[in-house]
């Protein structure tokens, strides 16, 4: 991965050219969190020619193009001995500059007992990567490196559970259709996926235009071979380990019913895959996509082609093709005010169990909560006497009750002290990294129209910022609020005497 050397460099050239290294923005193991984004030119315009090669927005009008959002320039969190763009043990991480990013996958000496024979499934996926080529989306390969073990590829969006939890019904439909395409142009190349989930499906452009990709290689293989015995070939092991304790073994048993229930059954019993064990794990994707949905108009027709999917037996699953004729029937079946409709994702209550964290901080916590069947956020302090701005904040909600968005308030608890309220949505920021330009001016209009219904209850917000802004709805139709009232008063009162009244102290 390192250029050729050309001969000794000066101090200066070689400050320039650390200074040039591209940073690199740790995005978890299976979770890309920031999606890329062009920035302008030097005029501080976005040219036509600027789009990524394929890109549904290629030539769009400005209000279609994808919103550049700014944020933080990521910081380097590769240990300080090593190069800046040196992968950390069993990390995937964006790498490069916002133009051209890319996405690091690097597996170090830490990963179980691989090390540095971990190359020989690498190098294997490397070249599935290659010989699909861009085809099913699939990131395009950048570089190879050996030692430490790692891939370089392109960055191709976020995953596919943040593209649930924005749009509507026509979007989801449509979605599923577009991956059916994606996967088949996989097995066009006679590979199977083997290992298709939410995280390994990403997407590009917006949520009215979409990209999808296919990612994450690492379980794939040519149709009719064993995928277990191309993950986990013999020559990655020497007989000592193998004696010890064999990590294939932990996958001899696996069934999708256990370890990797989105896998398909001869996944796990060891036996020969084909393009039927991909439709699978469409089928499972579509069982959790559609559970605790209360759009019934969607969970009837869709559950019974996730049943006919998951079948047990191979020759009993339908093909891609005959599921994307299925869904685009239901598509032409329903009415247009039901397409509009948003689409209800809840796959993350399924491990949402009594309580999520939103935030925690030294006063305490936001937490959302399933309460009477429907998701609520508790909001709970730390001491005991900051019951009385709570109070406070509680009677502003009592008084604004819906204006602006800001939720409604269920329940008051006194110790711990809490208030228990609706839930509005996630946060402003998600909006700006998946809208367009024309939705997001949109966007700025909506927000003034909620504080001036706040205002117009001789109420001020006083912390107005990203992250106390929310939306529901879709990015196309989105609906606004503000939340958070811990720092607003009544227009004209000094601010400090309501957020801490002496009678905390």
């Amino acid at each position: 991965m390192r250029p050729a050397k050309k001969g000794r460099r000066g101090p200066a050239e070689k400050e320039t050219s650390r200074a040039a290294r591209p940073q690199d923005e740790e995005i978890g193991t299976s979770k890309m969190r920031w999606q890329g984004s062009r920035p302008a030119n030097e005029d501080g315009q976005y040219s036509d020619s600027e789009q990524d090669e394929g890109s549904p927005l290629a030539g769009a009008g400005p209000c279609k193009r994808e919103l550049c959002f700014p944020r933080e320039r990521p910081r380097c969190t590769a240990h300080p001995e090593q190069p800046k763009w040196a992968p950390n043990t069993s990390r995937v991480r964006r790498f490069g500059s916002l133009r051209k990013g890319g996405v690091l996958k690097g597996l170090g000496p830490g990963e179980g007992k691989l090390g540095a024979s971990a190359i020989v499934p690498l190098l294997r996926e490397a070249r599935l990567m290659l010989e699909l080529n861009g085809a099913g989306g699939v990131p395009r390969l950048r570089a190879v490196c050996a030692a430490p073990p790692a891939l370089l590829q392109e960055y191709v969006g976020i995953t596919y559970d943040n593209f649930l939890r924005n749009c509507s019904v026509e979007n989801f439909l449509n979605s599923l259709t577009s991956i059916c395409e994606r996967l088949q142009e996989v097995h066009a190349k006679d590979i199977v996926h083997n290992d298709l989930k939410f995280n390994n499906i990403t997407y590009t452009g917006t949520i009215t235009e979409p990209v999808f990709h296919i990612i994450d290689l690492g379980w794939a293989c040519h149709s009719g071979q064993v995928a277990a015995e191309q993950v986990f070939p013999d020559s990655v092991y020497s007989d000592e380990e193998e004696d010890e304790d064999d990590l294939s073994d932990d996958y001899e048993d696996a069934s999708p019913d256990d370890r990797f229930p989105w896998m398909a059954p001869e996944n796990g019993a060891r036996r020969p895959v084909f393009c039927s064990g991909d439709v699978y794990s469409l089928g499972y994707i579509l069982d959790i996509a559609v559970w605790r949905c209360d759009q019934t108009f969607l969970t009837e027709p869709l559950m019974k082609v996730s049943r006919l999917c998951t079948a047990k037996d191979p020759a009993s699953r339908p093909s891609l093709r005959h599921v994307a004729m299925a869904v685009t029937f239901l598509l032409r079946q329903l009415t247009p005010q039901q397409l509009r409709e948003t689409f209800v994702f809840e796959e993350q209550l399924q491990d949402l169990g009594a309580e999520h964290l939103l935030a925690e901080g030294g006063f305490g916590s936001v937490r959302k909560v399933v309460f009477e069947g429907t998701q609520a956020v508790v909001k709970e302090l730390l001491e005991r006497s900051a019951i009385v701005p709570l109070l406070r904040e509680a009677r502003l909600m009592l008084e604004l009750n819906g204006a602006g968005g800001v939720p409604r308030l269920r329940a008051v608890c006194a110790a711990p002290p809490a208030l228990l309220q609706e839930y509005v949505g996630i946060t402003y920021d998600n909006f700006l990294r998946n809208c367009s330009v024309e939705n997001f001016l949109n966007s700025l209009t909506s927000i003034c129209e909620r504080l001036q219904e706040v205002h117009a209850k001789d109420i001020v917000h006083n912390d107005l910022k990203f992250n106390n802004i929310t939306y529901t709805g879709t990015i196309t139709e989105p609906v606004f609020h503000i939340i958070d009232l811990g720092w607003a008063c009544h227009s004209g009162r000094s601010l400090g005497k309501q957020v801490f009244p002496p009678s905390v102290f």
